[in-house]
């Protein structure tokens, strides 16, 4: 608990009295917080503190491990339909394939019974 003026001033002229060495008494005083901010903190206060850092990092990291479940069903979402996507895609692709293939071969035998015609027409 800080010593108010009043207090302060009070234990000092006594205690200059009964001691009589005014620096050994200011030196004294020092250590006496004069302000409730400059308080010495107790064991039982830092730990009551420190357990309630505790606790709200707990909290928080709760609510990261909350965070990173949505990540994760984000993903596995988006993975999914990635997937199907491209499953899409390559039944597209090889039925595409197939038609180009199937378009290659007849054209190149109508070239290739073209070209026999000419030639047994012209022998």
């Amino acid at each position: 608990m800080s010593l108010s003026e009043r207090h302060r001033a009070t234990l000092y002229q006594g205690l200059v009295a009964a001691i009589e060495d005014e620096e050994a008494v200011a030196e004294m005083l020092a250590h006496f917080p004069s302000r409730p901010g400059d308080e010495l903190i107790t064991e039982s206060r830092l730990q009551l503190t420190e357990s309630r850092i505790d606790a709200r990092f707990g909290q928080v990291d709760a609510r990261f491990d909350r965070v990173d479940a949505r990540f994760d069903l984000m993903e596995s979402r988006y993975r999914a339909e990635l997937h199907d996507g491209l499953s899409g895609l390559r039944v597209e692709m090889h039925t595409e394939v197939q038609r180009v293939l199937r378009w290659l071969v007849t054209s190149q035998l109508a070239v290739v019974s073209t070209l026999l015609t000419v030639i047994a027409l012209t022998r």
